[in-house]
């Protein structure tokens, strides 16, 4: 089995987990309010299933030797600027802690054209919680 297709596999169970177990769990419905919370976690959610079944259809057989130490660097700290992302956003609020995880993105990619810095930097974070707070009126933390 080639990695492509753990990784599609492992995305379609990660969706599954969230759409049977996570957001049941994590996500209250709120009587009388138009919009269900949980729409966008679900809508995200099988959207992580399909592009995972994507990946499982059309993976290339390759002759990689497998996962490396950077690799495994790369993904731990992905992880950890995740986690650290979430505890920011605790404290400090949404914008803060997602223009925080915006700067990270751009560092760990090395972009370096300055008009996809400016809009991933400063008009995302904005972007994000302006779809939350203002058009579906959801607080963010």
């Amino acid at each position: 089995m080639t990695q492509e297709r753990i990784i599609g596999g492992c995305v379609v169970a990660f969706g599954a987990l969230l759409l049977v177990f996570i957001i049941p769990a994590q996500v209250t419905s709120l009587p009388g309010i138009p919009t269900d919370p949980g729409l966008f976690p679900k809508a995200t959610a099988w959207i992580l299933v399909a592009l995972g079944l994507v990946q499982l259809a059309f993976a290339r057989e390759t002759d990689d030797a497998g996962i490396g130490l950077v690799e495994l660097g790369r993904l731990g700290l992905v992880m950890g600027t995740l986690v650290l992302t979430g505890l920011a956003m605790t404290r400090f609020g949404h914008i803060p802690a997602m223009t925080g995880l915006m700067i990270a993105s751009v560092l760990m990619v090395f972009e370096r054209r300055w008009y996809w810095i400016a809009v991933t930097i400063l008009l995302l974070p904005v972007s994000c919680w302006a779809l939350f707070e203002i058009v579906l009126e959801r607080p963010l933390p």
